[in-house]
């Protein structure tokens, strides 16, 4: 129904590949049990994005609603 509607989802995992919680704290864009986020202000809560997840959603997400990307039809 939304995508008669004219609605669809925004892809923010393909771009964010490489930034899980595996990977350093300066890369990873989600936290896991114990944060340790290194690359933010903002306090990091367990199993969250941290500051620079949330940065990185919010920038493929404004791309999308800008026109720059395509966006998923659920």
């Amino acid at each position: 129904m939304a995508a008669k509607a004219g609605y669809g989802l925004i892809d923010t995992w393909t771009p964010t590949v490489g930034h899980d919680v595996c990977q350093s704290p300066f890369t990873r864009y989600v936290e896991g049990v114990i944060p340790v986020s290194l690359n933010g202000p903002a306090l990091a809560v367990p199993f969250h994005p941290n500051s620079a997840g949330a940065d990185a959603q919010a920038e493929i997400a404004l791309k999308a609603i800008r026109g720059g990307a395509s966006s998923a039809a659920g």
